[in-house]
């Protein structure tokens, strides 16, 4: 829905139909009901893929003051500062802002953003480094202890022992070695010099079904089993001893869903067996409304 009320005709940068609908009568209207439908879907999709590219906490066409330099598409953004010209921004139905992952978690380009201290090149290019790794929210780039950054994503590296993203993303080739160098800086936003965050993470907020990203171990204290990934979606589960370790491949199995009850944890190897971290953190039953 737009805020602002209608306004004159003299604005002729606002792509159809959204120019149309400002000169409506009245003071709100809503994009899906335009009478062809594939319009409705297109409109969608564009805000989808806006909105991650943007990688913040609240959606583009309602934070129109917030400068957005790392933006790559044209049209959407024109729109924005048309609504910040008439004082205005749209309350859409649904936002595409992706969700938090944990307690405590945050946005990336909110962090980065509001520290002002890149200039719109160098914002351009730590968010090609986060579309790179394929990541939203601090938790995304983070260990499953809540703890420690994720070691393969600070150097800018995809690793068989980090989580991918089970989401459809952008195809974003690897930036260049200055790139990173520039998103270990902004990793100093949230971390120390050792990768150890300032805020560290609490309890999941949604189970493994839901989660954005996908680890290779989840363990479930519930039946005291670690699931490594196998192939594909499917798992395979080993039992734990009482010192975290797996027993033997041959009491294993394959599942090709996750229990609820099931969360990431890292593991180490230990001659032919793995062995998990301590710190399990729970999935909270109730996740806190945003």
């Amino acid at each position: 829905y737009c805020s602002a009320p209608p306004v004159s005709a003299e604005v002729t940068f606002v792509p159809f139909p959204w120019y149309k609908a400002f000169h409506r009568s009245q003071h709100s209207f809503d994009i899906g009901d335009h009478p062809v439908k594939p319009v409705h879907s297109l409109l969608k999709i564009a805000v989808a893929w806006t909105q991650l590219s943007a990688g913040t906490s609240v959606s583009f066409l309602e934070d129109v003051d917030t400068p957005l330099p790392h933006l790559e598409v044209k049209w959407l953004p024109s729109l924005r500062s048309y609504l910040k010209h008439i004082h205005g921004y749209f309350e859409l139905d649904e936002t595409f802002v992706q969700p938090l992952q944990r307690l405590d978690d945050s946005y990336i380009m909110d962090h980065i953003i509001n520290s002002q201290r890149f200039s719109p090149s160098k914002l351009h290019l730590l968010n090609c480094c986060r579309k790179y790794l394929q990541v939203t929210t601090i938790s995304d780039i983070t260990l499953p202890d809540g703890i420690r950054l994720e070691p393969n994503f600070e150097l800018g590296n995809h690793s068989p022992t980090s989580p991918k993203c089970g989401l459809h993303w952008f195809y974003q080739e690897r930036p260049p070695d200055d790139a990173w160098k520039l998103w270990q800086r902004a990793n100093c936003l949230w971390s120390d010099e050792h990768g150890t965050l300032t805020t560290p993470l609490g309890a999941w907020l949604f189970p493994p079904s839901q989660q954005r990203m996908k680890w290779p171990f989840y363990y479930d204290s519930v039946t005291d089993s670690l699931y490594a990934h196998d192939e594909g979606s499917n798992y395979r589960s080993y039992f734990v001893n009482p010192n975290r370790q797996t027993q033997t491949p041959i009491n294993s199995f394959v599942l090709d869903s996750l229990p609820d009850t099931a969360s990431p944890v890292t593991v180490s190897q230990i001659q032919d067996r793995w062995q998990h971290d301590q710190a399990i953190l729970p999935i909270l039953q109730q996740p806190p409304l945003q």
